[in-house]
């Protein structure tokens, strides 16, 4: 049955895809079910419809799909909870309810008593509603309708089918902006409370739940599946007419790729990375005039791998390849998503490619950059989640192949054991870079510039004890040696020392503030 809906997107903000761990859905309660569907419907549907031209089509859509969520996913069972219902029509109220009331709706919803909210009628909760009441009600009673008659159709070798997540995925490819993304994170945020609304998840929910997930990120089978109409999308509002003319765009560029090269020289040591990172930069250089000809390219991958100790200017580099392949086209925002295990791992089954996922769609158009990556692979158990954070990246690597560079950083012998352990991963990394560790002479000069960071200066004496103590660490190092991080810790045990030394003698006298002596540099340093 068709549902006309009213319903309009807000402003053009950025997307993130919110997820919910299974152990936090059993304890959701229904103000923060309430609270979560409004905050997207302000931050993200409203301005959405509102520039969609096929307004109607889509609200339809999108109703029909959540229905059929529910459906599916309440096959197994005899008879609907009056909760799943509930549970379906809040989500539904974005599309249901004229838009001037929307906001008046939910803040009655978020003002109701808990009992009230706990209670398995929407009777009570609809008596708040006044003027919208009736409309509401027979809403409800129709959906419970639709609901049932699908509920009874449904069968167990029945697959579920979203009319609108097809015709979205080819709106995003066009444009360039996370519609797909957005509503797919919605679809299968419903799905999650939908199915522990009844207080419990059987078994056959939970492979319910499983297969929708698969559906609605399954980009090749979404790709695949026809769409039943089209979408266009009023672009003018975050796509403005750029006055600039080509030329003048490719001699910023030029000019900002000088800088962030002046940025990388200015680093102390990494010699051969500099090296490297030019004669990559000449490789692409090459390839973008042979693009810009109608000639043959070599295929650009720009996925790396680094490899080296802790502290030795992983990160540094990793941020100035993402402004290096900004400047010269290759990325729209070239920015840095700096993350390690547990920011991609999650604690429950199907919640770690959602994690990964959000860490993905916020890196687009940048740089990932993945710490100690070998740590996804620690576990061998059937409860450690890091191969499917592995499995999504591989994904999306491919998927968003012309948006994302993906970093991947650690310990060496750590590092190239985790690329063989996996043909996907070895396929995609094909570019290494090597870092060593900071020579005595260069652990001085960072520990220098932070001095002339802090206003402070070293005397003649402490300089020379301190090129004799790193020398001495140098020796010492094990794998773990921090290079850089040792500077500066250091950096910060001679502060205290100083402070230790000069407040008994305590003045406004610049020198004294501002000077490190040889008595502020230890004799010995644990690293």
């Amino acid at each position: 049955k068709k549902i006309n809906l009213k319903l309009y997107f807000q402003s053009e903000k950025k997307y993130i895809l919110i997820s919910f761990s299974i152990g936090f859905i059993m304890q959701a309660d229904l103000k923060s079910i309430i609270q979560y569907i409004h905050d997207f419907y302000m931050d993200d549907l409203k301005d959405f419809i509102e520039r969609a031209f096929e307004k109607e089509k889509l609200t339809d859509s999108m109703a029909t799909d959540l229905i059929s969520i529910g459906a599916y996913l309440s096959f197994t069972q005899p008879n609907l909870h009056p909760r799943e219902v509930l549970v379906l029509q809040l989500h539904l109220i974005p599309l249901l309810s004229p838009p001037e009331e929307i906001n008046q709706i939910f803040d009655n919803l978020l003002n109701l008593d808990e009992k009230i909210l706990n209670s398995n009628d929407m009777e009570p909760i609809l008596t708040h509603f006044q003027s919208t009441r009736e409309i509401m009600l027979s809403t409800y009673r129709e959906i419970e309708k639709i609901l049932k008659a699908r509920h009874q159709k449904m069968k167990p070798s029945d697959s579920v089918f979203f009319k609108l997540l097809p015709v979205l995925f080819q709106l995003e490819k066009q444009t360039g902006e996370l519609f797909y993304h957005k509503i797919a994170g919605y679809y299968y945020r419903f799905a999650q409370v939908f199915v522990k609304a009844d207080g419990a998840i059987t078994p056959s929910e939970e492979k319910s739940l499983k297969n929708i997930y698969q559906y609605i990120f399954d980009q090749k089978l979404i790709e695949k599946t026809p769409s039943s109409f089209t979408l266009s999308i009023n672009r003018s509002k975050i796509h403005p007419d750029n006055p600039s003319k080509p030329q003048e765009e490719k001699k910023n560029n030029e000019e900002n790729l000088e800088e962030v090269m002046e940025e990388l020289n200015e680093i102390i040591g990494m010699e051969n990375i500099k090296k490297e990172v030019s004669s990559l930069i000449n490789f692409l250089k090459v390839q973008k005039i042979r693009q810009e000809k109608g000639l043959g390219t070599s295929s650009l991958s720009l996925h790396s791998v680094f490899l080296g100790p802790p502290g030795t200017g992983k990160t540094t580099i990793a941020r100035i390849m993402g402004k290096i392949y900004k400047a010269m086209g290759f990325l729209k925002k070239g920015h840095l998503s700096e993350k390690d295990r547990a920011g991609l791992v999650a604690g429950y089954i199907g919640q770690t490619a959602l994690k990964t996922d959000e860490v993905i769609e916020k890196s687009l158009d940048g740089v990932l950059f993945i710490d100690e990556a070998y740590a996804l692979k620690k576990g061998e158990g059937s409860q450690d989640f890091g191969q499917e954070a592995i499995d999504t990246i591989l994904k999306r690597m491919e998927d968003y192949r012309d948006r994302l560079v993906v970093i991947v950083a650690g310990y060496p012998d750590e590092m190239n054991d985790f690329i063989n352990s996996n043909p996907g991963l070895k396929s995609r990394f094909t570019r290494y870079f090597h870092f060593d560790h900071y020579q005595p002479s260069e652990l001085l000069d960072i520990f220098k510039i932070f001095c002339k960071k802090n206003s402070y200066q070293l005397n003649g004496n402490a300089e020379k004890k301190l090129f004799s103590l790193f020398n001495r660490l140098y020796d010492q190092k094990t794998k773990t040696f921090g290079n850089g991080r040792t500077a500066r810790n250091l950096f910060d045990f001679v502060l205290q020392r100083q402070c230790d030394r000069i407040i008994p003698i305590l003045s406004d006298d610049l020198e004294i503030l501002t000077t490190i002596t040889e008595e502020d540099v230890p004799e010995s340093f644990e690293i």
